[in-house]
C-alpha cells in the first residue's frame, strides 16, 4: 500500500515533467482586470477555481483591486468568502450559506469561521459527519459546537422532566386523599419547584393551582379536626344524657321487681314516667342524634320497660302474689304449663332491662322457675328447650325486621324454619301464632324493600350500559364496576330469588364493561411479578450488606441510609401479588429489623454520649466566666457533631434540650456582649478626642513648649482601654502617624534652633562680601556670631571677597555648587547635567562613596563659602542652591 501511494501520480504532474524546464521569468507577463479574474473564478472548479480566489486575494491585498468592488462583482458566497479571508465585515449571511461554505470554503479562515456560524442541531449532524477525518480544525469546532448544544438540551430536558415531574406530583397530591405526611409532601415540592426557578407562566399557574388545592385540604382538614372535636364533646354530653334516661327506666324498673307488687296508680305513674322519658329522648335526638347501638339499647329499654310492666301486672293479676306465683310452679299438673312459658317468656322479654345485680324476687322466680324445670320428664325437658329456641329464633327475627334489617331477618327465618322440622305446631298455638306473625312481617318487609330496591337496580343497570360505551382508565373502570356490583349485592340482600332477570341483565352488562380491563390486569399482572423480583433483588443486596456492617465500627450515618434508601426502594416497586409478596414481605422485614435493631443499640450508646453532652452544658449555666462557658459550649457543640447519630426523634427531643442551653449561655454572652460594645463606643469616641487634640498641638507656633501636653494627651491615649475592632488600625494608626507628625515638628524645631548659628554666619558672609562694611565692624559681627567648628577660618577669608571677582572663582563657586547637590541627593539644573555627570565620575575615581556624613556636608559649605570673589548675581543664584541643598539634607 504505501509503494502504490508513493509511487502514485496525476497526470497533470506527469504532464509537467514532461515539459522542457521553463524559468518563470520567461513567462509573459500581462495585465489582468477584475473582470478577468471574476470570470476565470466562475469559469473554474474544484481545486483550481480555490486558487483563482486565493489569487485574487493576495491581489487585494496588494491593493491591486479593492475589496468593495470585488465583492460587488463576484457571486454571492465567492464575495463571501474573500470578505472574511480580508477580515472583513459581513452582515446578513443566511444559514445555508454558512453551511455551504463550511465545505466549498476555499481556505482554512472561511471554514472555520462559517463552522463557528452553525447552529442548528440537524446541520451540525451532517456537517460533523462530512468534515470527520477530512479537515480537522473544522471537525473540532462543529464538534465542540454540537457537545455544547446536546450539553444544553440535555439540561433543559433534565429540568422540563424534573419540573413535570414535580407538576405530576403536587397534581397527584392535590387529588389524593389527607394522610399522615400529606403536609410534609406539599412542603418538599414547594421547596423543589422553588429551587427550580420557573419561567413558564402556564407551568406557573398549574402549580400554584395545584398548591392552593392541595393547600386548600390541609385547611379543610384541621377545620374538620376541630368541628369534629367540637362535635365529640357535645356529643359526649348528649350521650351522659341519654345514659341517664336509661338509667332511670331501668333503676325504676328494678325497683318495681323488688317491691313485688304493683297496683294501677304505680303502673300509671310507669307509663307517665315512659312517656317523659321518651319526650326526654326525642329533645336531645333533635340536637344531637344517637346512634344505631344507642337507639336500639334505649328501644329495646322502652319495649322491655312498658312490655316487662305490664305483664308483670298481668301475672299478679291473674295469678296472685309472687309467693303464690312460685307455689304454682311447684306443681307438676298440666295447668301450671301455661304459667311456666309465660313465666319464661317474660322473663327473656326483660333480661335486657334488669341490671347486673337482679332483684330477689327475679331470682325467687328464676330460681322456682328452674326447680320447675328440672322436675319435668327429659323428652318434656327437650321439647321446651325446643319451644324456647323457636321462639327466641323468631323474637330476634321479628326484631331484625323491626330494624329494617333484612338480610338478617331472613338468616334468622330459615333458621327458625329448620327448627319447627317436626315440630307440632297444634300442639303450640302461641309458637304458631308467633311464627304467622314473624312471617307477615318478613314478606311485607321483603316487599318494601323489593319495591324501594327496583328504581334503584334500574338506576345500575343504565350506569353500567353507559359504562360499556365508555372509554375510560382501566383502573377506573374496575372500581367502577366493583362499586356497582357491590351495590347490587347490598341491595339484593334478604330478597332471595327475586327480581332475577334484573340480575342477569346487570351480570351481562358487566361482563362486557369489564372486557377492556383484562388485558391491562394481564400487564398488571406482569408489573407485579417485575416488582416481586426486584423486591428479591433489594432483599438480596441488604442481605449482602448485612454481612458486611462491621458492626464494632459501624458507620451509622451509612446504615440508616441504606436503610431508608432500601425503604425508599421497596416502596417504589409497587404494586405486586399479596399472596406471593407475603414471604417475601417477612424476610425483607427480618433482614431490615435485624438490622435496624442492631443500629438501635449502637444509636442508644450515641445517646448517652449525647444527654452527657447535655449535663455537661447544664453545668456551664453556673460559670461566671462567661466566655469560658460559652467557649466550652463551642468545644461540646463540636463534640456533640462526632458523639454520634441516633434516631431523627431522638435527635430532634435531644437536640432542642442541648440548643436551649447553648442559647441561655449565648444570650448571656450577648448581654456582656452589648455592654461591652457600649464601653467600647465610650472608648472610641474618647480616642477621637484625644486624637483632635493632639493634631491641634501639632500646628502650634511654639510646638516645643506643648511636649508636655501632648505627652499628657499621648499618656490618655494609651490608658484609654480597648477600642472597637472595625476602628481600632485606623484609630491607632491614627495616634502613631500624630505621634509621628508631633516628634517630626519638634526635630525640627530643635534642628532650627541648632541651625540658627549657621544660618548667621552664611548672612554674615554674605554682608562682608557685599553690604561695604568695614574691617572692624565686621570683626565685631563676628565676635557676637556662635561660629561653627569647621568654620573658625572663614575670618580669614575677608580680603579674598573683597577682591575684584574673576571668573575662575566663578567656576569654582558652580562647581562647589554641584558638588554640594550631589553629596545631599538634590537634583540639579538640566544645563548643569553634564558638569554633574564629569564630577560624580571624577568622585568614582576618587573612591569617594555613597555614604556621606554631616561633617562633610558642613565641610563643604565652608569650602562654598571660602570661595574668592564673585559676581552679586551669580552669588545670589548659586547661593541659593546651596542653601536648598543644605535645608533638604538636614531634612
Amino acid at each position: 500500500m504505501l509503494k502504490k501511494l508513493f509511487s502514485r501520480k496525476s497526470p497533470k504532474t506527469a504532464q509537467l515533467a514532461n515539459k522542457p524546464n521553463t524559468s518563470p521569468s520567461t513567462a509573459p507577463q500581462t495585465e489582468e482586470t477584475l473582470e478577468h479574474w471574476v470570470s476565470a473564478i466562475q469559469a473554474e472548479h474544484g481545486k483550481a477555481r480555490t486558487q483563482k480566489i486565493a489569487g485574487l486575494v493576495d491581489q487585494i491585498r496588494q491593493r491591486r483591486f479593492t475589496a468593495e468592488a470585488a465583492r460587488a462583482a463576484l457571486p454571492e458566497n465567492v464575495a463571501l468568502m474573500v470578505a472574511i479571508e480580508l477580515e472583513l465585515p459581513v452582515d446578513d449571511v443566511r444559514e445555508n450559506q454558512w453551511v455551504e461554505l463550511v465545505t466549498e470554503g476555499f481556505s482554512a479562515r472561511v471554514r472555520k469561521e462559517a463552522a463557528s456560524h452553525i447552529t442548528q442541531s440537524e446541520q451540525l449532524d451532517d456537517l460533523v459527519k462530512q468534515t470527520k477525518g477530512r479537515d480537522k480544525s473544522v471537525y473540532r469546532i462543529l464538534h465542540a459546537t454540537q457537545e455544547r448544544l446536546q450539553s444544553e438540551q440535555k439540561a433543559r430536558q433534565a429540568q422540563a422532566v424534573k419540573q413535570q415531574a414535580v407538576l405530576e406530583a403536587i397534581e397527584k397530591l392535590a387529588g389524593a386523599p389527607i394522610e399522615p405526611m400529606y403536609d410534609a409532601k406539599l412542603k418538599g415540592l414547594a421547596d423543589q419547584w422553588r429551587d427550580l426557578k420557573v419561567t413558564d407562566t402556564d407551568a406557573v399557574a398549574r402549580f400554584d393551582s395545584a398548591h392552593q388545592r392541595a393547600q386548600a385540604k390541609i385547611d379543610e382538614l384541621r377545620q374538620q379536626e376541630q368541628n369534629v372535636q367540637n362535635h365529640e364533646e357535645f356529643v359526649g354530653m348528649a350521650d351522659e344524657n341519654r345514659q341517664s334516661l336509661i338509667a332511670e327506666l331501668t333503676d325504676r324498673f328494678n325497683q318495681r321487681l323488688s317491691e313485688g307488687e304493683l297496683s294501677e296508680s304505680a303502673h300509671s305513674d310507669d307509663q307517665h314516667l315512659l312517656t317523659q322519658i321518651q319526650h326526654k329522648w326525642q329533645e336531645i335526638e333533635q340536637t344531637t342524634r344517637a346512634t344505631k347501638e344507642e337507639s336500639r339499647s334505649f328501644q329495646k329499654t322502652c319495649t322491655a320497660f312498658e312490655v316487662g310492666l305490664a305483664r308483670f301486672h298481668r301475672l299478679l293479676s291473674e295469678h296472685g302474689s309472687l309467693d303464690q306465683i312460685q307455689q304454682k310452679l311447684h306443681q307438676t299438673d298440666g295447668n301450671s304449663e301455661a304459667l311456666l312459658h309465660e313465666i319464661d317468656d317474660w322473663l327473656h322479654e326483660i333480661d335486657n332491662i334488669l341490671a347486673e345485680q337482679k332483684p330477689e324476687t327475679v331470682k325467687a322466680l328464676q330460681q322456682a322457675l328452674d326447680a320447675h324445670q328440672q322436675s319435668l320428664a327429659e323428652h318434656r325437658q327437650q321439647e321446651i328447650q325446643r319451644v324456647r329456641a323457636i321462639r327466641g329464633q323468631l323474637r330476634r327475627c321479628l326484631q331484625a325486621v323491626e330494624e329494617g334489617s333484612l338480610r338478617r331477618a331472613s338468616g334468622l327465618y330459615h333458621g327458625a324454619q329448620e327448627k319447627l322440622e317436626g315440630f307440632d305446631l297444634k300442639a303450640h298455638g302461641g309458637v304458631r301464632k308467633q311464627l304467622e306473625e314473624t312471617t307477615a312481617a318478613l314478606e311485607q318487609l321483603r316487599d318494601w324493600q323489593s319495591y324501594a330496591v327496583l328504581p334503584k337496580k334500574e338506576a345500575l343497570i343504565r350506569r353500567m350500559s353507559a359504562l360499556v360505551e365508555q372509554s375510560v382508565d382501566p383502573e377506573y373502570r374496575a372500581q367502577t364496576i366493583r362499586e356497582m356490583q357491590d351495590e347490587w349485592k347490598l341491595l339484593s340482600r334478604g330478597l332471595q330469588d327475586r327480581q332475577q332477570d334484573l340480575w342477569e341483565t346487570f351480570h351481562d352488562l358487566a361482563q362486557k364493561a369489564y372486557e377492556p380491563c383484562r388485558e391491562y390486569f394481564s400487564e398488571q399482572k406482569h408489573l407485579r411479578d417485575v416488582n416481586l423480583e426486584r423486591r428479591r433483588e433489594i432483599i438480596d443486596q441488604l442481605s449482602r450488606y448485612a454481612e458486611s456492617i462491621n458492626w464494632e465500627q459501624p458507620d451509622i450515618k451509612e446504615v440508616d441510609r441504606v436503610l431508608q434508601v432500601a425503604r425508599n426502594d421497596w416502596r417504589h416497586y409497587s404494586p405486586v401479588d399479596r399472596v406471593a409478596n407475603k414471604t417475601v414481605q417477612a424476610e425483607f422485614d427480618k433482614i431490615h429489623q435485624s438490622i435496624f435493631q442492631k443500629m438501635r443499640q449502637e444509636q442508644a450508646v450515641f445517646r448517652e454520649n449525647k444527654e452527657a453532652i447535655i449535663a455537661k452544658a447544664r453545668a456551664l449555666l453556673d460559670n461566671e466566666d462567661i466566655k469560658s462557658a460559652t467557649d466550652q459550649a463551642k468545644a461540646l457543640q463540636r463534640e456533640w457533631k462526632s458523639a454520634g447519630m441516633v434516631a431523627r426523634k431522638d435527635e430532634q427531643q435531644l437536640w432542642k434540650a442541648f440548643r436551649e442551653v447553648c442559647d441561655e449561655l449565648f444570650a448571656r454572652r450577648d448581654e456582656q456582649i452589648s455592654a461591652f460594645k457600649a464601653d467600647l463606643e465610650t472608648n472610641r469616641q474618647q480616642a477621637e478626642e484625644v486624637l483632635t487634640a493632639m493634631a491641634e498641638l501639632i500646628d502650634d507656633a511654639d510646638v516645643l513648649a506643648q511636649s508636655s501636653v501632648f505627652e499628657n494627651l499621648k499618656s490618655r491615649f494609651e490608658n484609654i482601654g480597648t477600642l472597637p475592632k472595625a476602628q481600632y488600625s485606623t484609630l491607632t494608626g491614627k495616634f502613631r502617624e500624630t505621634c509621628q507628625a508631633f516628634e517630626a515638628r519638634c526635630r525640627e524645631a530643635k534642628a532650627a534652633q541648632a541651625d540658627q548659628h549657621w544660618e548667621a554666619l552664611i548672612d554674615w558672609v554674605r554682608q562682608a562680601r557685599f553690604e561695604g562694611a568695614s574691617a572692624e565692624q565686621l570683626a565685631d559681627e563676628w565676635q557676637k556670631l556662635t561660629v561653627p567648628e569647621p568654620a573658625r577660618s572663614l575670618v580669614d577669608a575677608i580680603p579674598a571677597w573683597l577682591e575684584p571677582s574673576s571668573e575662575m572663582n566663578q567656576t569654582a563657586m558652580h562647581e562647589k555648587t554641584i558638588d554640594l547637590e550631589i553629596m545631599t541627593g538634590v537634583e540639579s539644573p538640566q544645563e548643569d547635567a553634564d558638569i554633574r555627570m564629569n564630577l560624580q565620575v571624577q568622585h568614582l575615581s576618587q573612591g569617594i562613596g555613597t555614604q556621606v556624613s554631616v561633617a562633610q556636608v558642613h565641610q563643604t559649605v565652608v569650602d562654598w563659602l571660602a570661595i574668592g570673589a564673585v559676581p552679586a548675581d551669580d552669588y545670589r543664584r548659586f547661593e541659593a542652591r546651596m542653601i536648598a541643598a543644605r535645608k533638604s539634607w538636614l531634612r
